[in-house]
């Protein structure tokens, strides 16, 4: 039974995207057809089953309208596998993977995994387990919730213009769960010795997207290979001007996290998981 060896267990809005996309090219990697399969937090956070078959289905959808584009019989077999129900289920999981060789690496990216309960990085390590390799990217706690806000108005088709209506998105449970590193890290690190995990700040894929992708590749045990799209935006959210006010709040909200980052990484990891203004960032 092959089962993935690397999870790519966020942050949500740090590059997750473009990591995906880009370890695709790499001869000794393995993904899934589509980006963020949920298996586990599917499992484990009841608020998430509202969303994450939606999730899968609409993957299972483009990944099978691109298989037929390009005529590839074999991935439209193997897609309508994986597209019978039940779904999120473990035998399913199981099916995902079972096309990946043994001599590759089997790798899946899901952000929403850092928010796992402790009982749920428990069944990670039962189902994957104590070998499993983990990558985080940091990313800075202020921008990376700016960036989820202007997702969630991209989703909305709407900017906020009251104070009120900031106050929607400001009290979203997920702007402080999706990059809560305070709580994250430590659960993941209760379970997983520190060697399990590589860390690496979001700025560096502005800065070295190749230097990036090497580190991830001498992590995970892959080869080193050519990245066509190391240097191109996946993932751009709508361009929204934030007042500085709301910034200051979001401040303000996630000085703990800013805190944290600052005595669990050094001083350099913590300024690089800004990217360069100048650069802009995946979404």
């Amino acid at each position: 039974m092959v089962l993935p060896n690397v999870l790519g267990i966020g942050a949500q809005k740090a590059g997750t995207s473009w990591l995906h996309e880009n370890l695709k090219s790499n001869p000794g990697a393995w993904l899934p057809p589509f980006k963020e399969l949920h298996f586990f937090d599917h499992k484990f956070i009841a608020d998430h089953r509202r969303w994450t078959g939606g999730h899968v289905k609409r993957g299972l959808r483009i990944a099978r309208e691109n298989a037929a584009l390009a005529e590839d019989t074999d991935m439209l077999a193997y897609l309508e596998t994986i597209s019978e129900p039940p779904l999120l289920t473990r035998r399913w999981y199981r099916q995902v993977f079972k096309p990946c060789p043994k001599s590759r690496v089997g790798i899946d990216i899901t952000p929403e995994y850092s928010s796992l309960p402790p009982e749920g990085v428990e069944f990670v390590r039962d189902v994957l387990g104590p070998d499993l390799k983990m990558i985080y990217i940091i990313r800075d706690p202020v921008d990376r919730a700016l960036s989820q806000m202007r997702m969630y108005m991209g989703r909305r088709k709407r900017v906020p213009e009251a104070p009120e209506d900031w106050a929607e998105f400001l009290d979203h449970p997920d702007l402080r769960d999706r990059g809560n590193y305070l709580s994250h890290i430590p659960r993941w690190e209760s379970v997983f010795p520190q060697e399990n995990f590589l860390f690496l700040p979001y700025g560096m894929i502005a800065t070295d997207p190749i230097g990036f992708l090497r580190r991830v590749e001498s992590f995970c045990g892959l080869p080193a290979a050519d990245y066509p799209r190391s240097e191109e935006k996946i993932y751009r959210g709508p361009t929204v001007e934030v007042p500085q006010h709301i910034r200051d709040t979001l401040a303000d909200m996630l000085a703990d996290q800013v805190a944290f980052l600052k005595t669990r990484f050094s001083a350099d990891f913590v300024h690089a998981t800004s990217a360069p203004a100048s650069r802009g960032g995946q979404g």
